[in-house]
């Protein structure tokens, strides 16, 4: 996917948010979601990937099918967070346990720890 297709089918006009994303743009691919994530950060990111100003923080704003698992990051996901995620790219994902108990965080930090900030969660 070029930069040219990220910006028209992912990204807000001014490049501060990104679009939700539905059943008809949902990402299949861990690459293309890196791909997207880092031409948010690398244009001119406003502090969360939705906007909050339209929409309630914990919107699924991003959905994700990799293979036969659904995912998706709320709106409140903050750039610190996103940043962190792409940092850690070639390690895997993991799922911990999410602030109410339930074992759908998911994470890609090397000590399975939660990245601060991005809200991203395996739907069970």
């Amino acid at each position: 996917m070029s930069i040219e297709e990220i910006e028209n089918q992912y990204l807000t006009e001014n490049g501060m948010h990104l679009k939700p994303i539905n059943k008809e743009t949902i990402i299949r691919e861990k690459k293309d979601l890196y791909d997207i994530l880092g031409c948010w950060t690398n244009k001119n990111p406003g502090p969360t990937i939705g906007d909050l100003a339209n929409m309630n923080k914990n919107k699924k704003l991003i959905l994700l099918q990799i293979g036969s698992s659904d995912y998706y990051i709320n709106a409140d996901s903050r750039v610190s967070g996103v940043k962190e995620f792409l940092l850690n790219q070639d390690n895997p994902w993991k799922l911990i346990v999410n602030n109410r108990g339930v074992r759908n965080k998911v994470t890609n930090s090397i000590g399975e720890e939660p990245i601060p900030y991005f809200y991203m969660y395996k739907k069970i």
